[in-house]
């Protein structure tokens, strides 16, 4: 399962957030979580508001946070994804919850963040390669 919120305001998105992780831990879903260092700390902010104990989470490999920065330079080239590189990368991440839990959530800001750099051919391609990867894990 794959999380598009469109917002305006970050508050929206960190309650949408807490509400997506919260019901995916509650359902023994594995969830990865692509983020912004600003709002991967406000999500486990509420999370930790809202009672959810996200360190046994981590520890439990059902909950894994990456920083969409990081995360994005791993596979950019020349200001394109590169297939390959991606599917090492977060297709591994996928398929390692996949293997401990019959269902996995995902949410990344990746699009969002090459799609404010202008640099929208980039975020449609790096859209399909999200698609492509739900499909193989």
């Amino acid at each position: 399962r794959r999380f598009a919120q469109f917002y305006e305001r970050d508050e929206s998105l960190i309650e949408s957030m807490v509400i997506f992780i919260s019901n995916g831990l509650k359902s023994q879903e594995g969830i990865l979580i692509i983020t912004t260092q600003a709002h991967g700390s406000a999500m486990r902010a509420g999370l930790a508001l809202a009672g959810v104990e996200i360190s046994s989470a981590i520890d439990q490999q059902q909950l894994v946070f990456l920083n969409a920065e990081e995360v994005l330079n791993s596979f950019m080239l020349e200001g394109m994804p590169q297939h390959e590189r991606f599917f090492k990368y977060v297709g591994e991440c996928l398929e390692g919850l996949c293997l401990v839990h019959s269902k996995v959530r995902a949410f990344g800001e990746m699009v969002n963040i090459l799609w404010n750099q202008d640099n929208q051919e980039a975020a449609l391609e790096l859209e399909k390669l999200w698609n492509i990867s739900r499909l193989l894990v």
